[in-house]
């Protein structure tokens, strides 16, 4: 099957691009997305991000991996092929948006890392305006490949793993003319795993058609459907032992996604974007026992109506003015309950050369019903006003300076008639001087208050979470520093820092671009943080050193790791060890190779 899967997606890339960013826009320049719409898969707000570029060479195998070197991420890693959760500081798990559209009941192995063009990194203060009704935490919108052009497009990425694990994506886009375009995915990964019941077995396939009608309207439609077997094997007893908590428990989920989106700009005014957005998830999942032969399935259906305008509005004082209104309708449905969800925000923001500013009022509301027509529970509400800045102090060639902060309140009421509030804050700032660049970063986040006015005597609660991040960035020649680390104060002083120092080069008259580099992993302080029900993990220091090599000869990326070089057995997620290497020949841990066909 495995053998399969490869030489399918062999067959079926028959041309290719280059991974340079550079090289494919001015591919673009002059190709049929003339009628394109730029960034309408995006979501408004405050954000940071990162692009494919950035993480190719260090040959980075799910976003998890991507989103654990960067600041205010922690990721429970059960595992390749697991759903390695990932969480923003003190928040709920992350909320994940695919080209504006939000996606339910995520696991971490539903999106191929290959799909992914760039990702938006909402700040914490315009995630509140994504986020759901009771998640609240940060969110990311992954933006897909998305390439028009007049030549076929196609591309495929190959990777061999520890314990056999192997996998195969293939990327494909055709321009039937200058007004349609089709494009198909098609990905198989596969692993025996390191512990009993620990493999992991994935089909999926992705299918997307976009229509111009000409330059003011755009339509997209895509389909997702994924399967995913695994093993549930729960973690390791203890450390000295490799018995694992379930040996025989399986897990099998599938998960389909219809969408479309209606981009345009009405009135024929250039500066103005509507978007009318529909999207239908089915999400089925079945644990079952083979030791008893017992199932427990489950499943969910959502459908969501999204609403957006945005309204440029020109001030002379700034180059970018514009009011924006959202809305957006979605109903969930599962084996006991239903849930209705409304959100509503209105957002303005303002920036020049030295200034953003950006604000909003913001209105949730939620109602759960027993699937078997009991009364609704009654609708809950929250109102979230909110407010971020961003100046720029000081720019010029050689330094620059910046300041940045944000606040949001959120006061909700409850069906009981019970108040909660709580506030969400942070302030940063970033200084460029040369080719370094420094940035530091305090988050707060908690409740203030929680009024009971269903009792005589009101309760009042503080809780506060905070913590500090730093990043660094700089290179001496070809050398290169990016280092990040997130300490929590609250949290018995948990300290994580993760690095990326590598030489990068272009060699042979630049027909070689070389990285080479290692990346560092250190938690300090992990604590009862990482206690599991079942039992206690060992505490120990995680530290972790992989070693890589990437390079783009041609029209291929090819890239190795040697990866755990200390051989260190770690815990960072309650029973499931980190990168446990097995032993010296699992020394190797991964090649892989992204080719450019024809291109």
């Amino acid at each position: 099957m495995r053998c399969f899967a490869f030489f399918f997606v062999l067959i079926f890339s028959v041309n290719g691009y280059s991974q340079d960013s550079t090289k494919v826009d001015s591919v673009l320049s002059n190709s049929a997305d003339k009628f394109t719409i730029k960034n309408s898969v995006n979501i408004n707000g405050v954000y940071e991000g990162f692009s494919y570029e950035e993480y190719i060479w260090s040959d980075r195998r799910s976003l998890p991996e991507i989103f654990q070197t960067r600041n205010n991420y922690r990721v429970y890693n059960k595992g390749n092929g697991q759903n390695n959760i990932v969480i923003f500081d003190d928040f709920n798990s992350l909320r994940y948006y695919k080209d504006g559209f939000k996606i339910n009941s995520f696991d971490t192995e539903l999106i191929s890392i290959n799909e992914v063009d760039k990702v938006q990194e909402m700040s914490i203060i315009s995630s509140m305006l994504y986020s759901d009704y009771i998640n609240e935490g940060a969110v990311v919108n992954i933006v897909t490949k998305d390439v028009i052009q007049n030549e076929p497009f196609s591309q495929l990425r190959y990777t061999q793993d520890r314990f056999g694990a192997l996998a195969a994506d293939v990327y494909f886009s055709q321009s039937l003319s200058e007004r349609l375009n089709y494009q198909f995915g098609v990905t198989n990964s596969s692993s025996d795993g390191r512990y009993t019941n620990s493999r992991f077995s994935k089909w999926a396939g992705r299918f997307r058609v976009n229509y111009f009608i000409n330059s003011d309207f755009n339509i997209k439609s895509n389909f997702n459907f994924a399967t995913i077997d695994r093993g549930d094997f729960g973690g390791l007893i203890n450390d000295s032992s490799q018995t694992v908590v379930n040996d025989t428990l399986k897990n099998y989920l599938n998960h389909l996604t219809i969408n479309t989106g209606l981009y345009f700009k009405p009135f024929k005014n250039k500066n103005n974007l509507s978007k009318i957005l529909f999207s239908f998830q089915r999400y089925g999942q079945d644990f079952y026992n083979p030791q008893i032969r017992e199932h427990s399935p489950a499943y969910s259906n959502s459908y969501n109506l999204i609403l957006n305008q945005i309204i440029n509005i020109p001030f002379q004082a700034f180059n970018s003015s514009y009011l924006e209104f959202y809305s957006s309708i979605e109903r969930i449905e599962n084996q006991t309950n239903s849930f209705n969800y409304l959100n509503i925000f209105s957002r303005f923001e303002l920036s020049n050369n030295k200034l953003l500013l950006a604000g909003y009022l913001n209105l949730k509301s939620n109602d759960v019903q027993n699937t078997f027509n009991s009364p609704t529970s009654g609708w809950t509400h929250k109102l979230i006003p909110g407010i971020e800045v961003d100046y720029t102090a000081y720019k010029d060639e050689i330094f620059r300076l910046k300041f940045y902060s944000g606040v949001n309140y959120v006061g909700e009421k409850n069906s009981d008639n019970s108040i909660k509030s709580n506030i969400n804050g942070l302030i940063g700032v970033g200084i460029n001087y040369y080719d370094l660049y420094f940035k530091i970063q305090y988050l707060s986040n908690g409740i203030i208050n929680n009024l009971e006015y269903n009792s005589n005597i009101p309760v009042y609660e503080n809780i506060f979470n905070k913590s500090f991040s730093v990043k660094l960035k700089y290179h001496i020649s070809n050398i290169y520093f990016d280092i990040t680390n997130d300490f929590y104060p609250d949290k018995e002083n948990l300290n994580i820092l993760n690095g990326n120092i590598y030489y990068g080069n272009k060699l042979f008259k630049d027909k070689l671009d070389l990285r080479t580099g290692f990346l560092v992993k250190y938690y300090k302080g992990i604590t009862s943080l990482y206690n599991y029900k079942t039992a206690n993990t060992i505490k120990n220091d995680v530290i972790n050193l992989d070693f890589y090599v990437g390079a783009r000869i041609g029209s291929a990326n090819v890239s190795f790791t040697l990866a755990n070089l200390f051989n260190r057995f770690n815990y960072d997620t309650y029973l499931y060890p980190y990168d446990d290497r097995g032993g010296l020949l699992n020394l190797v841990s991964r090649f892989t190779i992204v080719w450019d066909f024809l291109n």
